[in-house]
Order: C-alpha cells, then sequence, then structure tokens
C-alpha cells in the first residue's frame, strides 16, 4: 500500500504536519523512538506484523521513558479497537476531513 502511505504523507504535510514512513512494524518503532511523535498512525496490517502489536510495543516504550502518544489505527476490516492499546480506529477508506479534525484537535 505504498500508494495509501504516499497520499496520506502529502494529506499530512499539505496540513504542515511532519510525517515519517515505515513499511513495518520494526521499522515504525525504530522511527518512533528517535523522534516521539505527538501522533501515530498505523494500519491494522503491516506485512507479517499487526498494528495492534506495534502499539503495544509503542505503549511498552512509552511508560520507560514517561512520554505518551496518540495511536490512530486502520484497518479495512472490523476490529474490536477498544480493548486495544490505540486511542482512535478508522475504518478504510478513511475520511481525510476526520482524520485531519483529530489530528488538528489535538494539536490545539
Amino acid at each position: 500500500e505504498t500508494g495509501v502511505r504516499q497520499s496520506l504523507k502529502s494529506l499530512l504535510e499539505s496540513r504542515g504536519h511532519e510525517v515519517y514512513l515505515a513499511i513495518n512494524a520494526s521499522t515504525a518503532l525504530d522511527i518512533y523512538r528517535r523522534t516521539h511523535p505527538d501522533v501515530v498512525i498505523t494500519d491494522f496490517q503491516l506485512g507479517k506484523d499487526n498494528g495492534s502489536l506495534l502499539a503495544q510495543e509503542i505503549r511498552s516504550y512509552e511508560t520507560s521513558v514517561g512520554i505518551k502518544s496518540q495511536i490512530f489505527l486502520i484497518s479495512g476490516d472490523e476490529v474490536n479497537w477498544r480493548s486495544l492499546p490505540v486511542d482512535r480506529f478508522y475504518r478504510k477508506p478513511v475520511d481525510d476531513a476526520k482524520l485531519l479534525d483529530a489530528l488538528d484537535g489535538d494539536k490545539k
């Protein structure tokens, strides 16, 4: 889903957000540890990994260093996201306006 990642990156950058892309959970976690972003947006499916495992790893890291980020999970399937360590869930196709509203609201 390279096209989807690039499209989302362009949309977010056009609104002034700094964006880092990762193709798998391991790379995403490495980027997270280096950058400590305010928000993480992850797909539930990350190749052989999944977004809920990434969220668990992020939450564990956050506890160890005393920070907290918002985690948004995206999936084409229905997911019982309330039982996962994520803050928001968006079903594909994602409504860009709703996503931007959530991000802009978090910056206020």
